[in-house]
């Protein structure tokens, strides 16, 4: 590998580093206190406390600062953290001696996992290397639309900055370039007006000097550069009548309130519309200075707060979801446990019966309801944030029918559904991806409120033999609806981002994080007024064997003891009896301490238990986790099945790590449980 453009995480799932409440927290917490640590109006000190800060926040043994030297082509070490020999503060490095080119010429960040065994070697790469620098990380610093320089943190392990890490470190450096800049503006303004200009046209804040009744007498000369408007123009005219409505009054208030007292300062909150007309938020300090007689003003500095106040907003609107997501995942485990009981009821009855009995037909019916009601519990797990996918072989087309017809059902919509011969199977998580399609197809429903067709177009692309690109699957999805612009495109798979009234912008974000999970792709194409086009791509598995109800082993016979755990009753009374009805002898406890005594009490006698399903998660008590781990300390041969309403635990998709021998996700059906036991 050589080397890694870092970009933002789309999928909540892939993001899974900052997407819980104790990590924003302690994200907002560490940028705080690096703000704090940088803000400083000598260069000296805002580098030596802001390298040190990251050199403690990485573990990094190497973190430098270096500038771009335009009169000699290269950069120029500013300051060092643990340089190694040879690389020190002031040394100039030609350009192409470093990676340092790549970031510089891209803009973009560069994360290089393996120094030694990169593809593109640089110069400086032996220099750390020697000094057992194994894995880097360049972030280009930025002000005013132009690359300044760089920081670099580097790792003694390859790969040893890790997500969490490089997502810091982008964070921190637009911070860093700032305090940078401002740290040099205000050593160019230290002993001139001219330069104290300088710093006022470089700076975001505006400073204002009003008189008494709120009318500015003079405003900083960046005024035209941040917010559009000439200064001449701004001065003489009463700066309340371009604040919105609702905040005029409140502001006056305030101003009356620093009018009141001299010297002490007062902050304030209000908007003002931009250029196109969309309200911007400001904050504002002032301070009454009318009593000094070189200022005889009112000095008010304010700063444009908007992009603060939607990550703040953001914040609060994820911390609501998060907390939604924790309730829709118990939800969803909850129904899943009456869903396994209910499902296996009907299928144990349906089997009781004699055939062409009058309630079949109604049993039949009831489990059609049933599969309908799983898709429910995987929207609420969708919701809850998925979890890693538990694959199956499988081919699309029904998969995609059945999401165009449980979204489409009682709307105005038509859709045409044209699938290519031989559709090539893929291997997928199928309560996920049916996920994705329900989303794609809710939003074609909700593009087009009047009604319309949506064209679905499934296709294999690609060749079997992996020959001119990897085998893949792609469903287009067309629909009429009014198209999307350019700007809406560039964001339309970030999370919470949506252009409807009522959206939480989860829908494609989800659909994206997902498809990410199985190594697939999702595209959008659009114009304004000719609907929007959807690609999904799926790695195909040409030659699979696809696992259907027909050719499913549901007559495995098995013998032995088994021992089923599971805290639901109704869930011990089917499994059970299915297990019963399969050849075994089962037994139940309710819950993981029971099961392990009732184990080890059976490998004393001769009859030892030859089969185990363990439920995961056990109110109040041991699960099925934990279980399983001290099972295997008591010896014996029995094979180990773990099975859970959520799909969202590790446990649930690398069950080989765990000691188990198979899963069985809630709800299951008969036939599904016999092909696990008959696999096994």
């Amino acid at each position: 590998m050589d080397y890694q453009l870092a970009r933002p995480d789309p999928a909540p799932e892939t993001s899974a580093h900052l997407e819980n409440d104790s990590g924003v927290a302690r994200i907002l917490a560490l940028l705080g206190k690096f703000d704090q640590e940088i803000l400083q109006a000598d260069l000296d000190h805002v580098l030596a406390r802001a390298l040190d800060f990251v050199a403690n926040l990485v573990r990094s043994p190497r973190v430098s600062v270096t500038l771009i030297d335009e009169t000699r082509g290269g950069v120029t070490v500013l300051a060092h953290s643990g340089d190694p020999a040879g690389l020190s503060a002031g040394q100039h490095v030609p350009i192409d001696a470093s990676a340092l080119s790549i970031a510089i010429k891209d803009g973009v960040s560069l994360y290089r996992p393996d120094l030694a065994n990169a593809a593109q070697q640089f110069l400086l790469d032996r220099t750390l290397l020697a000094e057992g620098i194994q894995s880097t990380m360049i972030v280009p610093l930025r002000a005013e639309d132009r690359i300044f320089g760089t920081l670099n943190v580097g790792a003694t392990a390859v790969d040893g900055i890790d997500p969490d890490q490089r997502q810091l470190i982008e964070l921190i450096a637009p911070r860093l370039a700032a305090a940078v800049r401002n740290a040099q503006l205000f050593e160019a303004v230290r002993h001139s007006e001219e330069r104290i200009q300088a710093l006022l046209e470089h700076s975001d804040d505006i400073i204002v000097v009003a008189g008494a009744m709120g009318v500015p007498k003079w405003v900083s000369p960046n005024l035209e550069r941040v917010r559009g408007i000439k200064p001449d123009d701004y001065v003489g005219r009463s700066g309340f009548d371009i604040v919105h409505p609702d905040d005029a009054s409140e502001l006056q208030e305030a101003f009356q309130w620093v009018n009141q007292h001299p010297g002490e300062v007062k902050s304030a909150t209000y908007r003002i519309a931009d250029g196109a007309g969309d309200w911007r938020v400001y904050e504002a300090k002032a301070c009454n200075w009318l009593h000094d007689p070189h200022v005889r003003g009112i000095v008010i500095n304010t700063r444009d707060i908007t992009e603060r106040r939607r990550l703040e907003e953001h914040n609060q609107q994820r911390e609501k979801l998060e907390s939604l997501g924790l309730l829709a995942g118990g939800l969803a485990h909850d129904f899943n446990n009456l869903l396994t009981a209910i499902h296996g009821g009907i299928e144990l009855a349906d089997r009781a019966l004699p055939d062409g009995h009058e309630a079949t037909r109604w049993l039949d019916h009831a489990g059609r309801a049933l599969r309908n009601a799983q898709h429910v519990t995987g929207q609420l797990l969708a919701f809850a944030r998925g979890g890693a996918p538990i694959k199956r072989a499988l081919v699309l087309e029904e998969l995609v029918r059945e999401a165009v017809h449980l979204t489409t059902r009682g709307t105005k919509i038509a859709c045409v559904i044209d699938a290519g011969p031989g559709l090539w199977p893929v291997e997928v998580d199928e309560a996920q991806i049916s996920q994705v399609f329900h989303n794609l197809m809710l939003n074609a429903v909700q593009a087009m409120p009047s009604g319309g067709e949506v064209h679905i177009r499934m296709e294999n692309v690609g060749t079997a033999a992996g020959v001119d690109r990897r085998a893949a699957v792609r469903v287009t999805v067309l629909d009429q609806g009014p198209g999307m612009s350019s700007d809406v495109l560039e964001h339309i798979f970030d999370p919470y981002y949506t252009t409807k009234p009522n959206g939480t912008g989860l829908g494609l974000s989800t659909a994206y994080a997902v498809l990410s999970r199985h190594d697939g792709t999702i595209r959008a194409f659009s114009t304004p007024g000719e609907g929007a086009r959807f690609e999904v791509e799926l790695p195909a598995r040409p030659g699979a064997r696809i696992q259907t109800e027909a050719n499913r082993p549901t007559e495995h016979r098995g013998q032995g003891k088994a021992l089923v755990m599971d805290d639901e009753e109704g869930v011990r009374e089917v499994l059970t009896e299915m297990l019963a009805e399969l050849g075994y002898m089962p037994t139940s406890v309710n819950d993981g301490g029971a099961a392990v005594h009732a184990y080890e009490a059976a490998l004393q006698t001769s009859e030892p238990y030859e089969l185990v399903i363990l439920d995961l998660t056990v109110a109040g008590g041991m699960g099925g986790q934990e279980a399983i781990a001290r099972i295997r300390e008591l010896g014996g041969t029995c094979k180990a099945v773990v099975s859970s309403g959520y799909s969202s635990d590790a446990v649930m998709s690398r069950h080989d790590e765990h000691g188990f021998d198979g899963v069985l996700r809630k709800p299951y059906t008969f036939a599904e449980l016999a092909e696990l036991l008959e696999r096994i």
